[in-house]
């Protein structure tokens, strides 16, 4: 019972974890894109005045500073010649150059496409952003998010272990004193614990044994009572049969009579003491003529 409470408690912890870790992971991915794209978008338009001037060496110290780190930066002249990161002239850069600014999938990662317009017609700057800067920080954070999940299932699995600790002990108990009682320990009780449902069945369970004990009494109450009613005419039917006068007949119904009260003695034992047939048992002589006294 212990290990089921166990595995019910950790499967269920395990499936609030992943309620919660996993949109925290996921969340944490698309900060990462995020924060990649923003930084690219706010290089590439820190050179659209550069660009706008189409001045050459001023822009291609611009587009080499910014071309130390990971991302790539790429200027496609009015002319057709390039400034930066060696890149071909691809259909989202045509599409950039009619004046419109996007985001788009590139092998390897995405890129930032801004048209500036200037006095030699639109040049198009494209930042490239690798996957890897795309999901900078992603790794770390699943491991973080799946340590500290698992931090929080084993905790709840002790947590839970001692609970079911507690709660298996209050029904042992009851599992306990039940078989005692079954086995005819009457007298056995439990001291109710643990939860209110089961501290109940520990109260129902003691009340049982002490109803049975007292219709046992009764019972035997009855018992010596019938015993004594009997007793009354079978002594005067005895009586009779020794009156008689024909030695036979005396005889004969001295036996009936000895039958009879062998019978009657038999029945009255077997009311007292069901199931003891065929049994040895041991008692406490003392507490026995004690109740008889009382009795």
């Amino acid at each position: 019972m212990r290990r089921l409470l166990v595995v019910y408690g950790s499967a269920l912890t395990a499936g609030l974890l992943v309620a919660l870790l996993v949109p925290l992971g996921l969340l944490a991915a698309t900060l990462a894109h995020d924060r990649a794209m923003t930084a690219a978008r706010q290089e590439a338009q820190g050179l659209t005045v550069i660009a706008a001037g189409s001045v050459g060496s001023q822009l291609r110290e611009a587009v080499q500073a910014l071309n130390h780190g990971l991302r790539r930066t790429t200027v496609f002249l009015p002319g057709g010649s390039t400034v930066g990161a060696p890149a071909r002239r691809s259909p989202s850069v045509e599409l950039a150059s009619r004046g419109r600014a996007f985001t788009a999938v590139a092998a390897g990662g995405e890129q930032v496409l801004l048209p500036v317009a200037g006095r030699g017609g639109v040049a198009v700057i494209r930042t490239f952003v690798p996957e890897s800067q795309l999901r900078a920080g992603v790794a770390a954070a699943w491991t973080t998010l799946a340590v500290v999940g698992l931090v929080l299932l084993g905790t709840a699995a002790v947590v839970g272990a001692a609970v079911a600790r507690r709660l298996s002990r209050s029904v042992t108990e009851l599992a306990d004193v039940a078989a005692r009682v079954s086995a005819g320990e009457l007298t056995a009780t439990v001291q109710p614990s643990g939860p209110p449902e089961v501290a109940s069945v520990g109260r129902v369970l003691n009340g049982l044994g002490a109803r049975i004990v007292e219709m046992l009494s009764k019972e035997r109450a009855l018992s010596a009572d019938l015993s004594h009613r009997l007793r009354t005419p079978v002594t005067a039917l005895r009586l009779d049969a020794e009156s008689l006068a024909d030695p036979g007949d005396r005889a004969r119904m001295t036996r009936h009579v000895e039958t009879l009260t062998t019978a009657v003695d038999a029945a009255v034992n077997a009311a007292r003491h069901p199931g003891s047939a065929g049994t040895r048992t041991t008692c406490d002589a003392a507490t026995v003529v004690r109740d008889r006294a009382a009795f």
